[in-house]
């Protein structure tokens, strides 16, 4: 399992998370899954079709920059993606 995690830029620079997802979702292969709340602070969950593969990706602001966490993954998996978000619970900014 593999998880990757990425400062993107400032959000004043790049828009938040909020509206970097907005943008994203337009694609009929995205899709809005929840806002969850935790120490990693509130994240918008997103899925994105890609091929036989699901992306899976959590996107937050913190700090005045946006940071994405993505987990690629097949459809059935949906166990990770469970450990992945207890693993972003289990985050504290330093």
């Amino acid at each position: 399992m593999t998880v990757n995690v990425a400062c993107l830029d400032a959000a004043e620079d790049i828009g938040t998370a909020t509206e970097l997802v907005a943008q994203s979702t337009s694609d009929p292969r995205a899709r809005v899954v929840e806002t969850t709340t935790s120490p990693f602070g509130s994240a918008l969950r997103t899925e994105s079709t890609m091929g036989s593969m699901v992306l899976t990706e959590w996107w937050t602001d913190h700090g005045g920059m946006v940071w994405g966490v993505g987990f690629l993954h097949r459809p059935d998996d949906q166990d990770y993606v469970r450990i992945v978000e207890a693993m972003l619970a289990s985050w504290q900014w330093a």
